[in-house]
């Protein structure tokens, strides 16, 4: 999921003399009397008027002044009084500045609470963080939203430390809000063993009839029965709390896999079963992690590394940006290190591992270091004599690594690519694939090295001394050229930096009969006509490219690359987030790419 930032604003202000100015208490319960689609109709409004009463600048900008400021501040509060999080954040979103250093205090202090019952994982601002300073003890808002902040962390302990003070406070916030607060201080009453607050807290939930059915008190009622060993009326209680749809219901459904792993009334193949369905049913916290994790583990104790490398890379795309996805990557290069060492080794069949590394390679082609282990793979193949495989593995291994050279994802030099393509060659040579050959040959090397053109320019005599071809047909014209000869053209062309003459030359291939069209032409020119600069060229390609490539992949990456950037000022959090989105959505199109190539 895409973190919302909010933008940036002043430092949270203090009073001079170096005394802390506290933010005021939050006024939540003046929010929640009244119809609430007419009281956020009318909050909208005002901010609405608020901008319109603004005079422009001289450009005619409409600047954002003290009364919009106010007028979305209140809109804030009162989606924060009705516990609704991900609206406030992105009304929030719309300030762009809080020059008065009260409305700053505010906006940070909404933004801590919001962020506190969000269940999304989204960072804060610096202004809202630096509020749970113990500088801002005195604020007596301060200790709820500690508590919500160490339980979100799982930082039990530390959460553990605010719950009577947080108790307490309760009945100065309004009902929808305290519903999303009550579950969590019991959850931490319970976790830390605080028996005394967690009845206390208890009896209140009874008080509340929705929280009373809700799957937040079954699953703490479940958690109670289990400590006390009644495994049956804990079971009753999770399955009941499990039938819901969120955090808690979420926590219910793990907790049912776990005690039947514990009291092994639940067999660890079906335990393996129901996990990853509840890895579904949950996305964007780190609670879905930990079930991914914990799918991961169970994977590689029932002696599956395919299938734990698959759960590991779900963390890795699902949280490019976390710590998660640091370690899950830390732990997938193990496992799929370990994969390419046995198979090179000789250690599992061609077959296993051939249809391994496919697996392998769906999700993690753009891994580093990953193109030496699939170089490797070709390597043993072609020593075995599987001469196709080992040309197309050279193949999808030169061309991943150019691709995301070109999207600046990873580093390689053109000596690299070029043994590579050498690779390539070679196999198609050795498994009598001259006209392959011929389209490989005629792109040339793209460094310098004389070691490798002397072998480009050996296996060149070679092809043409089997074909029978005189090498000056490259210079040649023909009046009715076939798609073999315009292929052959427009990849010494492609080979020689000459986008435009390759562009159209593979665009002439594809305007031919389908059956001459191939793939790699409209690769090929989707590459010349964005190098060179031909965005029309490059975006009609994208339009056909799903019936010539069956790949609708490529289709997407082709928009990517040529759509322009949006408008960077102001950086308002759309168009950060549309960037963001556009980044993900290359990369993602990339990785489903391959999979069915």
């Amino acid at each position: 999921m895409a973190a919302l930032v909010l933008p940036v604003g002043p430092a949270v202000p203090q009073a001079p003399g170096g005394t802390v100015l506290l933010p005021q208490q939050y006024r939540m319960l003046d929010f929640e009397q009244g119809s609430f689609v007419k009281r956020r109709r009318a909050y909208s409004a005002n901010v609405a008027a608020a901008r319109r009463s603004e005079p422009p600048d001289e450009d005619g900008t409409i600047p954002q002044g003290a009364a919009e400021v106010r007028a979305v501040l209140e809109l804030a509060e009162f989606d924060l009084a009705h516990g609704l999080a991900a609206e406030g954040l992105d009304v929030l979103a719309g300030l762009e500045h809080t020059p008065l250093r009260s409305h700053a205090l505010k906006r940070a202090a909404l933004e801590l609470a919001l962020a506190a019952i969000d269940t999304r994982e989204r960072p804060m601002s610096e202004e809202a963080e630096a509020l749970l300073d113990p500088k801002y003890a005195l604020w007596r808002d301060q200790a709820v939203l500690l508590a919500l902040h160490h339980w979100k962390r799982g930082e039990m302990a530390e959460a553990g430390q605010y719950v009577d003070v947080s108790a307490k406070r309760l009945y100065q916030y309004s009902r929808p809000f305290v519903r999303k607060v009550l579950p969590v201080l019991l959850d931490i009453a319970v976790e830390t063993g605080q028996w005394p607050a967690a009845r206390r807290l208890a009896g209140r939930v009874t008080l509340d009839k929705g929280l009373a059915a809700s799957p937040a008190y079954k699953f703490q009622i479940g958690r109670t029965a289990e400590a006390g060993g009644d495994y049956l009326m804990a079971f009753d209680n999770y399955l009941e709390a499990g039938q819901g749809n969120d955090i808690w219901a979420q926590k219910a459904r793990m907790a049912l896999v776990r005690m039947g792993l514990e009291t092994r009334t639940l067999p660890v193949p079906d335990a393996r079963v129901l996990l990853d369905k509840i890895s579904r049913d949950w996305a964007g916290d780190a609670l879905a992690v930990a079930v991914l994790t914990q799918l991961a583990e169970m994977d590689l104790k029932l002696g599956d590394p395919l299938a734990a490398l698959n759960d590991l890379a779900r963390i890795i795309v699902g949280y490019p940006d976390s710590a998660h996805a640091q370690l899950a990557r830390q732990q997938a290069r193990s496992l799929w290190k370990q994969f390419y060492a046995r198979g090179a080794a000789g250690a599992m069949g061609l077959s296993e591992y051939l249809m391994g590394h496919r697996r392998i390679a769906e999700a993690y082609r753009f891994e580093p270091g990953f193109d030496a282990e699939t170089e490797a793979l070709a390597d043993h193949f072609l020593a075995a004599g599987a001469t196709m495989v080992a040309a197309d593995e050279y193949r999808e291994t030169h061309d991943f690594l150019l691709v995301t050279r070109d999207l600046g994802l990873v580093e390689a030099d053109d000596r690299r690519l070029d043994e590579l393509r050498l690779k390539q060659a070679e196999a198609l040579y050795k498994g009598g694939q001259l006209d392959e050959l011929a389209y490989v040959l005629a792109e040339g090397l793209r460094s310098d090295d004389t070691a490798l053109n002397d072998r480009l320019t050996l296996l060149k005599a070679r092809m043409y001394a089997d074909r029978g071809e005189d090498v000056a047909v490259m210079q040649t014209a023909v009046s009715e050229p076939t798609a073999h000869y315009l292929r052959i053209q427009a990849a010494a062309h492609f080979g020689r930096k000459d986008w435009e003459e390759a562009a159209r030359l593979y665009g002439t291939i594809l305007e031919m009969d389908g059956a001459e069209a191939r793939d790699s032409d409209a690769i090929h020119l989707l590459l010349a006509a964005h190098r060179s600069g031909d965005r029309e060229t490059a975006l009609e390609v994208a339009q056909r490219f799903e019936a010539i490539t069956e790949s609708p992949q490529w289709a997407r990456i082709a928009q990517s690359l040529n759509e322009l950037p949006p408008d960077l000022l102001p950086l308002r959090a759309d168009t950060a987030q549309e960037r963001v989105e556009q980044a993900g959505t290359t990369l993602e199109n990339l990785r489903d790419l391959q999979a069915g190539n």
